[in-house]
């Protein structure tokens, strides 16, 4: 059974949970494709004829459609009052030969992964460009795709030569009370290069260089889901993420805080046969990893909200310290001192304050 573009797009939305992936803002999503080289990843994601986008046509890729989706649920959330304001940053980027090019700048090569407790794993140097229509983002798509790297083999005639990874960083700001809380998220779009067999592909000199490297990172991706497959059965093992720049980029969306959805491309081909149960195999071992995603949310008040905050709590602390005065100086104008207490509740204080104050009360002599 062979799936339109469409219905690929359909199963994708009905599993993301069509409006809630907007409201809920987990810290990553991963849309990948897997499968052997000829099978279909590319058409996948970005669809045939990504130079000529026409949204009414029946080869469009999944890329272009969650674009159009996520930019008009942007839209209404922001109708509906839900969010103030939203910005969505793009990058772009590919694995050639194990060493990170920036697609969206042909002058940045071999780039380096770093990782930060704040950040996490990121790519320093990395381009990035704000997008705020669907056609702004598939145009960044678009001029990415003219950098990448690719070749033809006897199997592909346009063969990627790398993996590749485009990213948008959701941000959304809703201001309430002089508080903004400001929700993120990560969605990574990766279309893998194609495993290969130098039998089949015929593959020799740089070619040839290119299939051994792609193999390996594959092979190391495919490591790295059974050790999660294992930690998630309970077991302890050691994942070698470092092994490959692919599974270090991923490090976060593969075994931490994240939501991932795999399509395995296979071949119809009986020369295929082991390359596809090798694929379904990993999709398998894939749905076996456990995650456990979380809402990422953070609070902050503007500068002129906490100016307000600030200055409110100067004059009821200067009400206090004037209740205070004139209450020591009834104090020095006692007569008979008969002991009760007074307390002062009226006065709109932080709630970790309260004022008792013990006095004596008195007739004063004439």
């Amino acid at each position: 059974f062979f799936f339109k573009q469409k219905t690929a797009y359909e199963m994708l939305r009905s599993l993301v949970g069509s409006e809630m992936c907007i409201r809920d803002r987990y810290q990553r999503r991963v849309h990948g494709a897997y499968g052997q080289t000829g099978a279909g990843k590319t058409y996948t994601m970005q669809g045939k004829g990504i130079e000529e986008d026409d949204p009414n046509c029946e080869h469009r890729g999944l890329q272009p459609r969650v674009f159009d989706f996520l930019f008009a649920m942007t839209k209404n959330q922001i109708e509906e009052g839900y969010a103030t304001e939203f910005l969505i940053k793009c990058t772009y980027l590919e694995i050639y030969n194990e060493q990170i090019m920036d697609l969206l700048n042909a002058q940045a090569v071999n780039l380096q992964i770093r990782e930060d407790l704040k950040k996490g794993v990121y790519v320093e140097g990395l381009t990035e460009e704000c997008a705020s229509t669907s056609e702004e983002a598939i145009d960044l798509l678009r001029r990415g795709s003219r950098n990448r790297h690719v070749g033809a083999t006897k199997m592909n005639f346009e063969s990627s030569r790398s993996h590749s990874v485009f990213t948008m960083t959701v941000e959304s700001k809703r201001l309430t009370g002089g508080l903004s809380y400001v929700k993120s998220s990560k969605i990574h779009f990766v279309d893998l290069a194609g495993s290969e067999r130098q039998k089949l592909t015929a593959a020799a000199g740089e070619r040839l260089k290119e299939a051994s490297n792609i193999n390996k990172s594959l092979t190391v991706l495919g490591c790295v889901i059974n050790s999660l497959v294992e930690i998630s059965e309970g077991k302890q093992r050691h994942i070698r993420y470092r092994d490959s720049k692919l599974t270090f980029l991923l490090k976060d969306s593969l075994g931490g805080n994240s939501k991932t959805f795999m399509i395995a491309n296979i071949s119809p081909a009986s020369s295929s046969f082991q390359e596809t149960l090798s694929t379904l195999k990993f999709a398998q071992r894939a749905k076996m990893i456990k995650n456990k995603a979380s809402i990422n949310e953070e609070s902050m008040g503007s500068i002129e909200g906490l100016k307000q905050e600030i200055k409110k709590l100067k004059d009821e602390l200067s009400k206090a310290q004037n209740l205070i005065s004139t209450l020591e100086l009834h104090k020095k104008n006692v007569g008979k001192m008969s002991p009760c207490t007074v307390s002062y509740t009226h006065l709109t204080l932080p709630t970790i304050y309260s004022v008792q104050i013990s006095v004596v009360a008195v007739s004063l002599k004439k």
